[in-house]
């Protein structure tokens, strides 16, 4: 029998590498769009149109129906869900201080609330199948904060502080959790990154509040070199995952060529310690 795979953010990233590639192998891939009778109708057609095992559903991470909906329709038809990869989400960049309150609710709706609430809608039909596997795209910058990148990286930290918990919560019922911290890879992500709206504040940095604006340039001449990094070997990560056994799947995977050795110590450093905190706390059967 087919594994069921649910992913977010297909019509372009990371997902639209990974969605036929998982497809490929034989997985029944439900990939989601926002959007698809208009802006994103072309994606939706040249998705379904790779592999037969690709069908594409709309959903809004930041409408609880939309989201319901679409898990509804996937059990109604498939009876499980066996995987979900969390992969949708927007990148922000600009002076910390011009980002206003409501930007930050923003954010957080789309990069932690958008994939929580899809957690939420799948947790209680993977616990009745006592299996599932999680898998949620975040960033190196999870793990340490870059100067305006600050908005950004809060909602990574906070989306891996919501779930690394729960994978020792859910582990009886043999539903484990999987990070993938990416580097920096040529996708629309940057193309579109959002601002903070507020930019009467940028003028009291001076030179620096144009710094976002020369990494943006700095990004698009590696990108247009022979040096970018290639967004399959995100695509290919996730297929690694979903195809290992749970014993040997890792909390966090760095998928960055470039930078990932340094993640992957801070990564390390942490685990041994957290470890060490959950048996001293009398949690170590958990583990």
């Amino acid at each position: 029998m087919s594994k069921i795979v649910l992913i977010t953010g297909t019509s372009s990233g990371f997902g639209s590498y990974a969605a036929p590639l998982l497809a490929s192998h034989g997985y029944k891939v439900y990939a989601t769009m926002r959007d698809i009778s208009g802006r994103n109708r072309e994606h939706c057609l040249a998705m379904e149109a790779q592999h037969p095992n690709i069908k594409v559903l709309e959903l809004e991470l930041t409408d609880s129906a939309s989201i319901e909906n679409s898990v509804k329709y996937i059990m109604t038809t498939e009876g499980r869900i066996d995987v979900l990869i969390n992969n949708a989400g927007r990148f922000y960049m600009g002076i910390g201080e011009s980002f206003t309150e409501e930007d930050l609710l923003h954010i957080y709706n789309v990069d932690v609330l958008g994939p929580w609430r899809l957690i939420r809608a799948v947790l209680p039909y993977m616990r009745n199948q006592n299996s599932g596997y999680i898998i949620t795209v975040t960033s190196s910058l999870a793990r340490f904060s870059c100067p305006f990148m600050t908005c950004y990286a809060s909602a990574k930290h906070a989306l891996e502080g919501l779930l690394q918990g729960m994978k020792y919560e859910l582990k009886s019922s043999n539903i484990d959790f999987t990070f993938i911290e990416p580097g920096i890879y040529p996708t629309n992500v940057f193309n579109n990154f959002g601002r903070g709206s507020d930019t009467s504040r940028n003028a009291a940095y001076g030179p620096m509040a144009h710094i976002a604006d020369g990494i943006k340039a700095q990004l698009d001449d590696l990108f247009a070199s022979p040096h970018a990094n290639d967004p399959m070997l995100v695509a290919r990560a996730m297929l690694k995952l979903i195809e290992s056994d749970s014993v040997n799947r890792p909390i966090r995977l760095p998928v960055d060529p470039n930078a990932s050795e340094f993640t992957n110590r801070l990564n390390e450093a942490h685990d041994e310690e957290y470890l060490k905190f959950l048996t001293a706390s009398g949690m170590g059967e958990l583990l």
